[in-house]
């Protein structure tokens, strides 16, 4: 049955017992297994579709790995922990810019671009939280909506700031966090098309500032119309052969109390 299906598995008996060639052969699968699942899917690339692609047996694999599942869940983990580390600065900045009573419009579009460059570096792990996440058990994916929850604080944290400044209004803050969040992540996920035009994330950043700005100065009385084009432009990964797209929509939520609650809070 196709679905959530990514559980711990059986305890793996190794009989390769020294670190360094264990350490090794683990890389060199996950590397194998993170463009097999980009380029077929997860539920499309089998156990000796990875061994073969690796250059050993499937018996070799079990080494190493209990099967597929623990290696996505293995490539997911990785992920987050890849994304945990250039969260800290940002926040920090976020933090010391606010300190300084910086202008509003710097401290987002700052942030909005430092974002757009962590995508960039974190791009393949990007594209396959977008692809896969379905198929982690609830609460793996709870893990990873923990993790962009925590993320969100900080847009969230940059945007009341500016309300309580004048700049713009207080209404529907998580619901624009996520826009521009996911206006960042776009360069990950459509960067396929995009690089045509757009040859480094700090051009497509300054390209997407005007919009930023523009989503953050909505006033109540636009925040229907942004949360129809939300849920109608949400990106989706490029197609993997044998599986068509699917819809998602996007939903918003109420704003947070308080600068300081939202860039702090974890």
């Amino acid at each position: 049955m196709k679905g959530t299906i990514v559980r711990k598995g059986r305890a793996r008996s190794s009989l390769i017992k020294d670190p360094d060639t264990l350490r090794a052969g683990r890389e060199r699968l996950v590397e194998v297994a993170l463009g097999l699942f980009q380029e077929l899917g997860f539920h499309q690339t089998s156990v000796r579709a990875i061994a073969e692609r690796a250059g050993i047996s499937v018996g070799t694999l079990f080494n190493y790995f209990s099967g597929k599942d623990e290696l996505l869940l293995h490539l997911l983990n990785s992920g987050q922990e890849v994304w945990e580390t250039p969260m800290r600065p940002l926040r920090a900045d976020l933090d010391a810019a606010i300190e300084r009573q910086a202008d509003p419009d710097e401290i987002l579009t700052t942030l909005f671009t430092n974002y757009v460059r962590m995508v960039h570096d974190t791009r393949h792990y990007v594209l396959l939280a977008y692809q896969e996440t379905k198929s982690l058990v609830s609460t793996a994916r709870r893990e990873l909506f923990d993790r962009e929850r925590r993320l969100m604080t900080i847009f969230e944290g940059a945007l009341l700031y500016g309300a309580e400044r004048g700049r713009w209004p207080a209404g529907a803050v998580r619901l624009k966090a996520h826009s521009i969040v996911m206006l960042a992540q776009i360069w990950a996920v459509r960067r396929w098309i995009l690089s045509q035009e757009l040859t480094s994330p700090e051009e497509y950043a300054a390209q997407l500032t005007p919009m930023v700005i523009g989503i953050a100065e909505a006033s109540d009385a636009n925040v229907a119309g942004l949360r129809a084009a939300l849920e109608q432009n949400r990106p989706e990964p490029p197609p993997t052969k044998n599986r068509p797209r699917t819809s998602r929509a996007a939903k918003g939520a109420a704003p947070s109390s308080g600068w300081r609650s939202a860039a702090k809070s974890e």
